[in-house]
């Protein structure tokens, strides 16, 4: 069952991409990684990471206008209201180590977000890096440089920082750093990337995978990823179970569960 929650702030952090702030009890006590099923009144629902958690008694999404629910999300103001069910899935876990990496491609910032505080909160050193195909697609840009986290910034067309993939200047920053962790969530085959790399180094990597969902609960099927269901199984998995299937990085799903090449 849906819980109607209002929006009570707005902020814009990048080109098409806005969070939505709200109060709710349960989203307070989820895990940095965990999303939201999230009801759009009149036209669909869809599913959310939860992108800050507890902060001064709001938590968030984070929405990057590409369709129809996303775009009405868009058009929303302080007052209006949206149906939540969850948190489903599960989380990064990130206590038992001490150096992490967290890389975060376009849109998939927003489930290492809450990760970042979360690190921010219990004392682990980290670095972030963020990758974007162009500067004015940066999420969060503006906000991590006032948390003054160590920041490392890629463009694909060179605007801003690295000219490359965020992968790319993660792998050249690599030689010179100790992490004993990846955090990631981002386009499938940048994720892809990141497995390989954590197979090759030895690095653990939590990585954060995106599917087309319909119910959240590992009923409908359709988040298939080889044996597993993101909703369930995820949508965090270790990067060596993930590389052991047969689908990621090379095979998604449509609504209807017809798989396609990605």
């Amino acid at each position: 069952m849906h819980r109607v929650v209002t929006i009570e702030k707005i902020s814009v952090d990048a080109k098409d991409f806005k969070s939505l702030y709200f109060r709710d009890e349960m989203c307070a006590r989820a895990r940095p990684g965990q999303f939201l099923m999230v009801w759009v009144p009149g036209v669909d629902e869809i599913p959310m990471s939860i992108s800050r958690i507890n902060m001064n008694g709001y938590s968030s999404i984070s929405v990057l206008k590409v369709g129809e629910a996303t775009s009405r999300l868009h058009e929303m103001n302080v007052g209006d209201k949206i149906g939540i069910r969850g948190p489903f899935g599960n989380g990064f876990t990130i206590e038992e180590y001490n150096n992490i990496a967290f890389i975060a491609g376009g849109s998939g910032a927003a489930a290492v977000l809450s990760a970042i505080y979360y690190a921010l909160s219990i004392g682990k050193k980290f670095d972030v890096f963020l990758g974007a195909r162009t500067s004015d697609l940066l999420p969060f840009l503006q906000e991590l440089r006032v948390l003054g986290v160590p920041l490392y910034i890629s463009t694909d067309d060179g605007s801003l920082g690295y000219k490359g993939t965020v992968v790319d200047l993660f792998k050249e920053k690599l030689p010179k750093k100790s992490y004993d962790l990846i955090v990631a969530c981002g386009p499938e085959k940048m994720l892809y990337s990141i497995a390989l790399l954590s197979e090759e180094t030895g690095i653990r990597a939590q990585i954060s995978v995106e599917r087309f969902m319909k119910c959240g609960m590992g009923i409908c099927g359709t988040c298939s990823l080889g044996e597993y269901l993101v909703c369930k199984d995820g949508p965090v998995f270790d990067a060596s179970v993930l590389l052991k299937t047969e689908e990621f990085g090379k095979i998604k799903r449509k609504g209807s569960g017809y798989p396609i090449k990605i």
